[in-house]
């Protein structure tokens, strides 16, 4: 895991919501992870590691529709992928922080060789893909708290 223990300037970044995602609600409760991977089995074992733990997960996988249940109901903590369909992981974490979500944990995954890269756009840290559960889970309760 990278962290971004250091303040760094954030790249500013305009987008707007399209109109045919804003109609509707998008979650129905609030989460205290938000788990968000294109790859169902992937973001499916995330989710089932944390729930054992006793968080309130919810699983999204595109960026837009996480973004819209993170808007509705900001939970402790993000997990994003990156490379992600609708917008992409550093699109939502730049949204995100554009908004004013700057105390909101947002951990970014990629199988990608230049995760510090995203640091500077606000990212709470980094975790290299394929990554270890207990590395999940280590970052999760450091950055959301207990369950």
């Amino acid at each position: 895991m990278i962290d971004n223990s250091q303040p760094q300037n954030s790249t500013t970044a305009s987008w707007k919501v399209p109109n045919f995602y804003q109609q509707g609600r998008v979650a129905q409760q609030a989460y205290d992870v938000v788990v968000v991977d294109d790859e169902a089995p992937i973001a499916q074992v995330i989710a089932d590691l944390l729930i054992e733990e006793g968080y309130r997960v919810g699983v999204f996988h595109d960026g837009a529709s996480a973004l819209l249940a993170i808007l509705e109901h900001p939970p402790r903590l993000v997990l994003l992928d990156i490379a992600m369909p609708v917008l992409t992981g550093d699109e939502v974490l730049i949204e995100l922080r554009r908004r004013g979500y700057d105390h909101l944990p947002i951990i970014l995954m990629s199988a990608g060789s230049r995760l510090r890269d995203f640091l500077p756009l606000g990212a709470t840290a980094v975790i290299p893909k394929p990554f270890d559960l207990d590395q999940i889970l280590s970052c999760v309760s450091r950055y959301a708290g207990d369950s």
